[in-house]
């Protein structure tokens, strides 16, 4: 049997991602791909239901290049990219920054 899908959460998505191309396309993040990387990964990530798996190695290995052998605990690109780059890119009414700052600024550590 196939889920149903509520349309209100295929407006919301849609709306979302409107607003993420939007920002995508603005100068922050159309002269960062990282950065642009970073954001577009999370936003979809929770968009798709995904995100108690946005953990900060996930991150770091996927959008940043880390080996798999990559530490956290001792390089905090994520961290470091999430809280001084990307945020200072995305207004605060912006509603992408709630959707996706649960998850950066509270993630859960060592996963």
């Amino acid at each position: 049997m196939a889920a149903t899908i509520d349309p209100r959460s295929a407006v919301r998505a849609e709306s979302i991602r409107a607003h993420l191309r939007e920002l995508l396309d603005g100068y922050a993040f159309s002269t960062s791909p990282k950065l642009s990387r970073f954001l577009e990964f999370t936003i979809e990530r929770t968009l798709a239901g995904e995100s108690d798996a946005l953990k900060e190695y996930r991150l770091g290995v996927e959008i940043y290049g880390r080996p798999p052998s990559y530490d956290p605990r001792t390089d905090p690109i994520v961290r470091v990219e999430a809280r001084r780059r990307c945020l200072q890119s995305i207004a605060v009414s912006s509603p992408l920054s709630r959707v996706f700052s649960r998850r950066v600024f509270h993630h859960e550590r060592g996963a």
